[in-house]
């Protein structure tokens, strides 16, 4: 995916979340992080965008929705938000005019409709200018 946004002409940063190592399935990936540990992942994830400018968009693919909900206090200024197949908070500190898109199948098993719906107003009331795919 990064390639993809690289041939379009972004710069791409993706952060080293397990060292190296690569989950072959869903299942696999939840060992991963639970062997990693969440404030690790986090912390992981801060250091690699740390010194990248506001213009930056933050962006998640499944868990890494969540890894993007837990930047997003620490960088208000980020131009965007684009969240797939999974869904994060957004934060009531974060700016009132955030762009934020999520692309999520319909249905899908980790943003069933129901919560996408909740998130959708959930984000909206936080302020962010939200866009939903299916």
């Amino acid at each position: 995916m990064a390639e993809c946004f690289r041939a379009a002409g972004h710069e791409v940063v993706t952060a080293d979340l397990y060292e190296g190592q690569v989950a072959t399935t869903i299942d696999h990936g939840f060992i991963l992080m639970n062997r990693v540990g969440w404030k690790v992942i986090v912390e992981r994830a801060r250091d690699a965008v740390r010194k990248m400018p506001a213009s930056t968009v933050l962006a998640g693919v499944s868990m890494g929705a969540g890894v993007v909900g837990e930047l997003l206090p620490d960088r208000r200024d980020t131009a965007g938000v684009l969240l797939l197949h999974g869904i994060t908070g957004i934060p009531a500190s974060a700016r009132a005019d955030l762009p934020v898109q999520l692309h999520v199948a319909d249905p899908d098993e980790f943003a069933l409709p129901a919560a996408v719906v909740a998130w959708e107003k959930a984000a909206m009331d936080a302020g962010a200018v939200v866009e939903v795919f299916t």
